[in-house]
C-alpha cells in the first residue's frame, strides 16, 4: 500500500487517447462500478476519447488508478463542461485522486463558466460533491423516477449577470446571512424566527444588500423534507447570490483555516466555506446565531475587515445610526479629483458613463439633451467631476429664470461611492444656487437614480408631481428675519408654498418654546442658513492642521503639499476624535474649528470652519472606534494614542460642514471673546461659548459682519 504523501507525489493524470491501453483499464472499472455509474456504451469510450475527454490517474508503473469521463459543451460564449463519470479504484479512494482528476479537469477547461454532475442522492458520492466545492443547484427526476441532484462547481467567471449583479452591490453594504439565519426567517416555529424576520423590515435602508454563499445549498440539500427542500431552494431567489472562482475560495479558505478546530466536523467545513466566501466577495457582515463563529468576531474583523453578528446587534446598530451604511471607507476613492465644464467632444463617454438605461432612459434621448445644454452656454453649465480622469458625477444649472435654478440632468456614476457622490451633488446645488443668488432649486431630470433621491432628501428637497425642489437660503439671520424669507420665497413658488409655510410655522414655534433641538433640525432643510440668537450648545474645537486637511479643509491640504484624500472631503458627514474632555460636550450643538498653529501652514491658528454637531459618543478606545469605523480618516492607531490613561476617547460626529471663505485669526477670536465673554482664548480642549460669541465668530468666517446676505463659500 503506496502512502498518501507518496500517492499525491507519484499519480499523474493524463488524458486518455483514442489508442491508449488506459481504454482497456477505464472499461473494467466502469464494469466494476456500473450499479452507481449506470449504463455506458464501451464503445462511446472511443468517441469520448477522440474528443479528448476523458482523464486518466496513473501511478509510476502507469496503472489506472481512477478517470474523468466528461462532456465539454461548445455553446457560445464560454461553454460548460458535464462530468459523466468520476470513478476511482476502491483501494485507492479517499486519498485525493478524486480532486487530482478534477483539478486537472478545471485545468483542461479553465475558459469554460464551471462544471455540472447528476447524482442520485442515495449514492455514496452524493456527499462527495460538496466537499470537492460543488453545490446543489436543482433536483431533477432520474430514469428510475428517483431524484438527481444537479451539482455546480463554478469557475467564477464574469458574465452578464454576475456584472450586472457585481454593479448593484458597489455602493451597497454586503450583509451575509449564515445558513441558521436563513432557515429561521422561514421557520416560525424556532426561536430565532423573529430576530431573523427583523431583517425583512420595510425600515431598513436599500444600502444593504441581503446575500447567501453557495454553500447554503448544500445545507438544503441535507434536509431529508422533498417538499421543504424545494421552499427553501426557492427562498433563495430573494437574496443575491455570491460568487468566486475555485482558486480565489482555496486561497480563502486556507487563510482561515487556522481559526477553525483542527478535527472538522461537517458544520465546521460548512462555516468555514461560507466565511471564505464572504472574504472573497468582500462582504462587509456576516449574521449568525452560531457563539463559535460570533466568537471569532474580533480576529476575523482585525484581519479581513469582516463583522460577525447576530441579527439582533445588526439591526440595533441600524436602529442606533442609520445613516452610518452611506459610508463605505474601505472602498472610497483615493485619488485627485476636480471640476470642471463639460467640453463638446465629451458627450459619447459622458453618455455612456451616465445613461441609466435600466431605467427605460435611451441612449439617443440623453446624448440629444446633453447637447441642448451645451449649446447654451451663457444660460446653462454642464459640470462634470473626474476622479483619475474618470467622470464620477455630472449635473447641469440654468440661471435664466429669475430667482430659480433649474437643473435638468444630475447624475453620479456607479461605484463604492455613489451615496457619497450623491451626498456631495446636493450641497454642490445649493452651493452653486447662492453664487447665482437663486432662491429656489428645481430639478426636472426624470432618470433619477436612488442614491440621489435619498441625499436629496436628507438635505431638505421635496418631490413634488415627479420634480425636485428646495429653498435656498444662506447666511444667519434670527428666526423672525428667517421665516419672513422662508414665507417670501413661497409666494414666489407656489410647489413649494406649503411645505415653507409648514417650516415658517415650525421655526416660530419651537424658537418661542425655546425647542432648540427643533431647530437644530429645522436648519438642515435650510442649510447653509443658520438661526442666530438661540439657546443651542456651541463649542470651539481645536484640530490639528493635518486633520482638519482631511475631514474638511482641502485647502490646508494644499497648503502642505500633501494630498488628502479628496472623497473624504466630499462627504456629508465625518468623526474627530478626542481625548475625553473636562466637561459634558451636548448634542445637538454648534461647533466652530480652530485649527492650531504649524508652521508654514498658512490659514493655521485661526477659526476656519463651523459644523452641526449631530453625535457624542465616550468610552473605551476599541468600542468607539468599532461603532464609527467608517466615518472620518482616523485608523485604529491614530485613536490609540489618543486614548487617555483609562483607555477612553471622546467621537463628535458632525456634519453640515460650512468652510470659511474668510479665516478668522488667534487676534480675532481673541478680541470677541473679550468683548463678549470677557475672557482670553485659551483652546486646548473643546470649549464651550456663549450663543452671541458663535454668531459673532460666524458672521466674520462669512465675510457678513454687518447683516445676513448672500454670501459666497466652500461648502462640503
Amino acid at each position: 500500500m503506496i502512502g498518501l504523501s507518496t500517492v499525491k507525489s507519484e499519480i499523474r493524470v493524463v488524458r486518455v487517447q483514442t489508442h491508449d491501453r488506459l481504454l482497456e483499464g477505464i472499461a473494467a472499472l466502469w464494469r466494476k462500478s456500473k450499479k452507481t455509474l449506470g449504463f455506458f456504451p464501451e464503445q462511446a469510450l472511443t468517441k469520448y476519447a477522440d474528443r479528448g475527454e476523458i482523464l486518466g490517474a496513473i501511478d509510476p508503473e502507469e496503472n489506472l488508478l481512477g478517470y474523468l469521463l466528461y462532456y465539454r459543451s461548445r455553446k457560445p460564449p464560454t461553454g460548460s463542461v458535464r462530468i459523466i463519470h468520476l470513478c476511482v479504484e476502491e483501494e485507492y479512494r479517499n486519498r485525493g485522486i478524486a480532486r487530482q482528476l478534477l483539478a486537472s479537469l478545471r485545468e483542461e477547461t479553465a475558459t469554460c463558466s464551471g462544471v455540472s454532475v447528476q447524482c442520485r442522492q442515495d449514492f455514496p458520492a452524493h456527499s462527495l460533491w460538496s466537499k470537492l466545492g460543488f453545490y446543489p443547484l436543482r433536483e431533477v427526476d432520474g430514469r428510475a423516477g428517483l431524484p438527481l441532484t444537479v451539482w455546480w462547481l463554478d469557475y467564477g467567471h464574469p458574465d452578464l449577470v454576475s456584472q450586472a449583479r457585481e454593479a448593484e452591490l458597489l455602493d451597497k453594504v454586503v450583509v451575509v446571512i449564515d445558513a441558521c439565519v436563513f432557515f429561521a426567517i422561514h421557520d416560525e416555529d424556532t426561536s430565532e424566527n423573529v430576530e431573523s424576520q427583523a431583517l425583512l423590515a420595510e425600515w431598513i435602508p436599500n444600502s444593504f444588500a441581503f446575500c447567501v454563499a453557495p454553500e447554503l445549498r448544500n445545507e438544503i440539500g441535507r434536509c431529508q423534507d422533498e417538499n421543504l427542500r424545494m421552499r427553501e431552494m426557492a427562498a433563495l431567489r430573494c437574496f443575491g447570490e455570491l460568487r468566486a472562482s475555485p482558486d480565489e475560495l482555496n486561497e480563502a479558505r486556507t487563510s482561515l483555516r487556522r481559526l477553525f478546530p483542527e478535527e472538522m466536523r461537517q458544520s465546521d467545513e460548512s462555516d468555514l466555506r461560507q466565511l471564505a466566501y464572504c472574504v472573497c466577495c468582500g462582504a462587509d457582515t456576516f449574521l449568525t446565531f452560531d457563539p463559535r463563529l460570533l466568537a471569532l468576531d474580533e480576529a476575523i474583523y482585525e484581519q479581513y475587515g469582516i463583522s460577525i453578528q447576530r441579527p439582533s446587534a445588526f439591526i440595533s446598530a441600524i436602529n442606533e445610526a442609520v445613516c452610518e451604511h452611506e459610508y463605505r471607507p474601505a472602498r472610497l476613492l483615493g485619488s485627485q479629483m476636480d471640476i470642471r465644464r463639460v467640453k463638446g467632444n465629451e458627450l459619447d463617454r459622458l453618455v455612456e458613463t451616465f445613461q441609466l438605461s435600466e431605467a427605460g432612459e435611451r441612449r439617443s434621448s440623453l446624448k440629444e439633451r446633453l447637447a441642448r445644454i451645451l449649446s447654451q452656454p451663457a444660460e446653462t453649465s454642464l459640470t462634470v467631476m473626474t476622479a483619475a480622469g474618470q467622470p464620477i458625477f455630472l449635473c447641469s444649472m440654468n440661471a435664466s429664470t429669475e430667482s430659480y435654478a433649474l437643473v435638468e440632468v444630475i447624475r453620479v456614476a456607479g461605484s463604492s461611492v455613489s451615496l457619497t457622490l450623491a451626498d456631495f451633488l446636493a450641497t454642490f446645488l445649493v452651493r452653486e444656487a447662492i453664487a447665482i443668488q437663486a432662491r429656489v432649486i428645481r430639478i426636472t431630470d426624470p432618470f433619477i437614480s436612488r442614491a440621489i433621491e435619498e441625499s436629496l432628501q436628507n438635505l431638505g428637497f421635496r418631490r413634488i408631481e415627479g420634480q425636485w425642489y428646495r429653498a435656498v437660503l444662506s447666511g444667519i439671520a434670527t428666526c423672525e428675519d428667517t421665516t419672513h424669507s422662508l414665507r417670501q420665497i413661497a409666494s414666489e413658488c407656489v410647489a413649494l408654498q406649503s411645505y415653507l409655510d409648514e417650516y415658517a410655522s415650525s421655526l416660530l414655534g419651537s424658537c418661542s418654546r425655546q425647542e432648540w433641538s427643533e431647530v437644530s433640525e429645522i436648519e438642515r432643510a435650510i442649510w447653509p442658513a443658520r438661526i442666530e440668537q438661540t439657546s443651542i450648545p456651541a463649542y470651539v474645537v481645536p484640530i490639528r492642521p493635518a486633520w482638519a486637511a482631511e475631514l474638511f479643509d482641502s485647502s490646508l491640504a494644499r497648503a502642505r503639499l500633501l494630498p488628502s484624500d479628496p472623497s473624504l472631503i466630499l462627504r456629508s458627514e465625518n468623526v474627530y476624535y478626542t481625548g475625553v474632555v473636562g466637561s459634558t460636550i451636548e448634542s445637538p450643538a454648534r461647533l466652530l474649528w480652530y485649527v492650531s498653529h504649524e508652521r508654514g501652514i498658512l490659514g493655521s491658528k485661526g477659526i476656519r470652519a463651523a459644523s452641526t454637531l449631530e453625535e457624542v459618543a465616550i468610552g473605551p478606545a476599541k468600542d468607539v472606534f468599532r461603532r464609527f469605523r467608517r466615518l472620518g480618516v482616523y485608523e485604529w492607531r491614530d485613536v490609540a494614542a489618543i486614548a487617555r490613561r483609562n483607555g477612553d476617547v471622546t467621537a463628535l460626529r458632525f456634519g453640515r460642514t460650512v468652510v470659511f471663505p474668510y479665516s478668522i485669526s488667534w487676534d480675532g477670536l481673541r478680541d470677541t471673546l473679550r468683548v463678549i465673554e470677557n475672557r482670553s482664548s485659551m483652546f486646548q480642549r473643546a470649549t464651550r461659548i456663549k450663543t452671541l460669541t458663535f454668531d459673532s465668530l460666524y458672521r466674520q468666517g462669512i465675510g457678513d459682519i454687518r447683516k445676513g446676505e448672500l454670501w459666497q463659500d466652500e461648502v462640503f
